[in-house]
């Protein structure tokens, strides 16, 4: 049994922390690809949690809430700690919003889920108060196999007096569950067209090699728009990844990544290039060091290239107590000839988090909900994972602020329960995320005091 502490953030001088992770030890865990789905299932609820957690650019197009931060013009949906492939709204019947107006609260716009016998959420409906009566406005339904995983998803609209049908996604998987294919369609009159394609591929170790987008659809075939290509070392690291675009009659180069490890398997170099036309040119680099833990100390962005050299742009270093809990986070910005701070975080620590493990052959990953749900002051979160690997599971409240270290090392395949102690956190929603090098699953839970 390990005992675990969760911080509770004491001070901190408010400033954007722009896109990157404080935990950095897993900000280029991979570029996790673990599903295509397109579906805009991000309602205003959930549209504002702070970038900083989502871990780095690796995650470029690993879902499809995954936000792009270098080139504006290429931002996508933002994953933040909501992975709605594996999100689960179990026990959580419905939210209404309020305004604060001519001092009372009024209503504004109401969330309806429903589930099946699994706890898996079919349908989803939304609307909006007219100043008597709930009135609908949009909603979605989907599908699942007897794994779990969503087959075909609809959006609809309310057109006043009955659903619309807006848009449709499909999605189909190998025998291990990965996905390997999936499409969106545009409804034209009321047949669905074909309007965009992805497909995926896989190594005999599960982790994907090959990626393809296929856009727009002709009428008869679907024409090449992006590759994406990503390799491995012998410990299942990823080394280099390269992105390519379709001008018409070949694939051409656009980006590379490439990332080192240490004898530990810490990422210790990333860099990004982007393609001239004749050759690779450096574009962005990212150095991490750790201590004789493990645990990151330092972390340093270089930006940009100037032909020769880098040059020096963002910093961020993290201390330790004697249980390797953080208790302090800075960071900086370079003003060309020395670091300024910019952002201080300094923690405490309180209650403890059981871990133990449950002797049970396991054979997939797996995230469990927490029981009892609601619940106060503790609750118990059960996972699988399927083989040895670094295993991160953490809690967040509504704004993503991470409040919970449950998991944050190396496992072996098994099944493991984790008690979080919530005796310290006020009453209200939180999720907790489970990740690992190529599963990532996000669920809520219900704090009730």
């Amino acid at each position: 049994m390990k005992s675990l502490v969760f911080p509770l953030i004491i001070f901190f001088l408010y400033y954007p922390l722009d896109n990157y992770s404080q935990d950095k030890k897993n900000k280029h865990s991979s570029h996790l690809k673990s599903s295509s789905q397109e579906k805009i299932k991000t309602k205003e609820l959930f549209n504002n949690y702070p970038q900083q957690f989502i871990h780095g650019k690796r995650t470029k197009k690993s879902d499809p809430l995954t936000i792009i931060y270098k080139n504006n013009n290429e931002q996508r949906k933002r994953l933040d700690i909501l992975n709605k492939e594996n999100f689960s709204e179990d026990y959580l019947t419905g939210w209404t919003r309020q305004n604060w107006t001519d001092n009372d609260w009024g209503n504004d716009s109401k969330y309806i889920p429903t589930y099946d016998g699994t706890n898996y959420n079919i349908e989803e409906v939304w609307q909006i108060w007219n100043g008597s009566a709930w009135i609908n406005s949009e909603r979605e339904t989907e599908t699942h196999d007897g794994n779990g995983n969503w087959l075909e998803w609809f959006h609809y609209i309310w057109n006043g007096t009955a659903w619309e049908e807006n848009d449709r996604e499909t999605q189909s998987y190998d025998a291990n569950g990965n996905w390997v294919e999936w499409i969106d369609y545009d409804l034209s009159g009321n047949v669905w067209v074909n309007s965009d394609r992805k497909t995926q591929s896989y190594d005999a170790n599960g982790n994907w090699v090959e990626w393809f987008e296929y856009y727009p659809w002709t009428g008869t075939a679907w024409e090449n728009y992006n590759r994406e290509i990503q390799s491995y070392d012998a410990n299942g690291n990823w080394v280099e990844w390269i992105d390519y675009n379709w001008p018409g009659t070949t694939w051409e180069n656009n980006e590379k990544e490439t990332q080192s490890y240490d004898a530990n398997g810490n990422w210790v170099e990333w860099i990004d290039y982007n393609w001239t036309g004749t050759v690779w040119e450096n574009y962005e680099k990212e150095t991490q060091s750790y201590d004789a833990n493990g645990n990151w100390i330092e972390w340093i962005d270089y930006y940009p290239w100037t032909g020769a050299a880098w040059e020096n742009y963002k910093r961020e270093t993290q201390s330790y107590d004697a249980n390797d809990n953080g208790i302090e986070w800075i960071s900086q910005e370079w003003n060309a000839s020395e670091w300024i701070n910019v952002t201080r975080f300094v923690y405490t620590y309180s209650s403890t988090t059981d871990i133990s493990e449950i002797s049970e052959p396991i054979i997939s990953y797996g995230l469990s909900n927490n029981y009892p749900n609601p619940f106060n002051p503790s609750t118990t979160i059960e996972f699988k994972i399927a083989i040895l690997g670094f295993v991160s599971l953490k809690a967040y409240d509504i704004l993503g602020n991470e409040i919970a270290t449950l998991v944050n090392e190396i496992k072996q395949s098994g099944k493991y329960k984790v008690t979080l102690d919530a005796r310290n956190l006020s009453s209200g929603v939180y999720f907790y995320k489970l990740q690992t090098n190529s599963f990532v699953q996000t669920k809520k839970m219900l704090l009730m005091k």
